[in-house]
């Protein structure tokens, strides 16, 4: 299930709908699935560095 709701949440977050979200709430508690958003905002959070190709290291020299 949390594979099923990160793959919804990462691809197609449009498509998280009142089913998807009642099934979650049978495996996991809502302390559980902020826990996971969490993780799952943290291992993304890098994506538009990525897109554009930059490192963060990089811009961090440049700006100091």
């Amino acid at each position: 299930m949390a594979l099923r709701f990160a793959d919804v949440y990462l691809t197609a977050p449009s498509e998280m709908n009142d089913e998807l979200r009642r099934e979650v709430l049978r495996y996991y508690s809502p302390a559980q699935i902020v826990e996971l958003l969490l993780r799952l905002i943290g291992w993304t959070r890098n994506k538009p560095m990525v897109a554009l190709g930059l490192e963060l290291d990089e811009i961090r020299s440049q700006v100091y």
